[in-house]
């Protein structure tokens, strides 16, 4: 399963963390403008072992010589680190960067900065990293989880994860070949995570097209659609959208000022 290899400047606009449960933090970081995190060349793959827990890859990084256990998310647009770990690793905090996580308004976030990242020996230097209280996302997956590495990583790298082996390889976009059958699927990164055109087949309205995001921290699903989608196609399948917010997201349906920003596809 390759990822990656994304070559692509964005102004940073939103970050994206989405765990068990469909948890999920949407940052709007006023005036902040993205740097790519610096990287040094590395001279063959770089093969690491990786833990699964619920469909979750967990990868062991070290982020200012400080191990931590982090989700490997392509929904992620950013280093999303918790707020205790963030102050062990001595993060370098932004003096006029914060936000709020939309549709979770009681959550602050603050923007820092990482001087380096660790995967293996795979380098990230001056990583942006987006700091918050994760104990909903911790209480979860294990509480020896510490945040996510998104963006950076897959903008670097050619990233692949195999499952049967338990094992992610980063290498070098030139030098990458890939070996296998598969289809080849454009994605937009402008908002810092792969997002792709699908059409999905109802029951009753036909085919329905939407924009759908390649979600590999999410646990039991490795799309999510937007909610204009998620909304045709479950008006489509059940004849609107049930009253209990929980027996929407059984039916996958959702209305305005829902917690979830998507549903599994």
């Amino acid at each position: 399963m390759p990822l990656g290899g994304f070559q692509q400047s964005a102004t940073f606009s939103t970050l994206n963390c989405i765990g068990p449960g469909h948890f999920r933090m949407a940052v709007v970081a006023a005036a902040l403008a993205c740097t790519h995190a610096g990287t040094a060349r590395l001279a063959a793959p770089v093969v690491v072992p990786f833990e699964e827990r619920g469909g979750i890859v967990l990868l062991n990084v070290g982020v200012n010589e400080h191990r931590a256990l982090l989700i490997l998310d392509t929904g992620s647009g950013a280093m999303v680190l918790d707020s205790a770990f963030a102050d062990t690793a001595q993060v370098e905090f932004s003096s006029t960067s914060r936000g709020t996580a939309n549709g979770n308004p009681g959550t602050s976030v603050r923007i820092a900065s990482a001087r380096k990242a660790n995967v293996g020996a795979a380098t990230l230097s001056n990583v942006v990293v987006a700091v918050a209280n994760l104990d909903a996302v911790r209480a979860r997956i294990g509480y020896d989880v510490h945040g996510a590495l998104g963006f950076d990583v897959f903008n670097r790298y050619v990233v692949e994860v195999d499952y049967a082996a338990h094992t992610v390889t980063l290498t070098e976009p030139g030098s990458y070949i890939y070996q296998g059958g598969g289809a080849v699927l454009p994605v937009d990164i402008s908002k810092r995570v792969p997002l792709t055109t699908a059409s999905v087949v109802t029951r009753t309205k036909g085919v329905v097209e939407g924009r759908f995001l390649l979600d590999l921290g999410s646990s039991g699903a490795g799309a999510q659609t937007e909610l204009p989608l998620c909304r045709r196609v479950s008006r489509a399948r059940h004849g609107g959208c049930a009253r209990s917010a929980d027996h929407r997201r059984r039916r996958g349906c959702h209305r305005p000022g829902d917690a979830h920003a998507g549903t599994p596809a």
